[in-house]
């Protein structure tokens, strides 16, 4: 059985042998308890998705605990990482949407992620822009790793929808 650890000020938050649920329910109270430290806001979870506040984005975490399941289907240690992938949504404005417009934004997606390796860019089934990052760890998942992971996706996201993308956003 694998143990995961996030390691808080005075103490950890020992992860044994859960599931992405499980796992999930337990990242919830610790973004709740370390809500200040990690600067996010109203945390809460539908099925293994948490939502929150962060910053000024409305984000979205999904836990995939891969190698901790892949190792309690077999019984045995095996290889493989866990990871964390935080998602950020913004609408794009409607002329944006279609023709020309859609294919201007589609043609800054593709720019963007050629020269960016943080976060992916994408458009949704409505057209809408999205980022994501993921952050893999193997056993234990520190307090300062996690703000910084959100911190940096925080700052990254804005920079580059403001620097270049922000004539699509609403």
């Amino acid at each position: 059985m694998t143990t995961f650890l996030l390691i808080v000020a005075g103490g950890a938050l020992k992860l044994e042998g859960e599931d992405s649920l499980g796992f999930s329910k337990k990242l919830e109270k610790f973004l709740k308890e370390n809500s200040e430290a990690l600067g996010v806001e109203g945390v809460n979870r539908e099925g293994v998705t948490l939502f929150f506040r962060l910053s000024s984005l409305n984000v979205h975490l999904e836990p995939s605990l891969l190698k901790a399941e892949l190792e309690a289907e077999s019984g045995q240690e095996g290889p493989g990482l866990n990871w964390l992938t935080l998602f950020a949504f913004f609408r794009v404005k409607d002329e944006y949407k279609r023709g020309e417009g859609a294919a201007a934004v589609a043609g800054w997606v593709n720019d963007v992620n050629s020269t960016f390796n943080f976060c992916t860019f994408f458009l949704d089934e409505d057209g809408d822009l999205g980022v994501k990052a993921s952050l893999p760890f193997d056993e234990e998942l520190s307090l300062g790793e996690l703000r910084g992971f959100f911190q940096t996706f925080v700052a990254a996201t804005l920079a580059t929808i403001v620097s270049s993308g922000s004539e699509f956003v609403e």
